[in-house]
């Protein structure tokens, strides 16, 4: 599974997470660039860092507001991760893996895949406004 991949899904499982506005890789004066954010009653955030690799996540552990976690981003934390990527005691203090979600992630996105088709049905017909 591609990064890009991973985000889509992150996305998704924040709006099913009710989160009223959600953004994907947008850069923030902190020098954060979250995956995946969103915010649902009203100051309350959810991160999303989606790491396809464990290199990905070995080195996003040294980034400052990795470091001092008060700098970062995010009411709740999560990472989404291949399967067997981490081991729980590898997470940062506060910090959730997806993984345990899975299911209920996977079942949620039924949305995503209607998505999908829209998309590639979309780029197929090649409308133009």
């Amino acid at each position: 599974m591609t990064h890009a991949q991973l985000v889509q899904r992150a996305v998704a499982w924040l709006r099913s997470y009710r989160c009223g506005v959600v953004l994907s890789e947008q850069a923030c004066l902190s020098g954060e660039m979250p995956d995946a954010i969103g915010w649902k009653r009203a100051c309350h955030s959810v991160l999303v860092e989606c790491k396809t690799s464990r290199a990905d996540f070995l080195a996003d552990r040294d980034k400052p507001f990795r470091r001092k976690q008060e700098l970062g981003l995010g009411c709740e934390r999560f990472y989404l991760t291949p399967a067997t990527m981490l081991r729980p005691e590898e997470l940062p203090a506060g910090w959730k893996e997806m993984k345990k979600a899975g299911r209920q992630l996977f079942r949620e996105l039924g949305e995503l895949r209607d998505v999908q088709v829209m998309e590639e049905w979309v780029g197929r017909h090649r409308f133009s406004l």
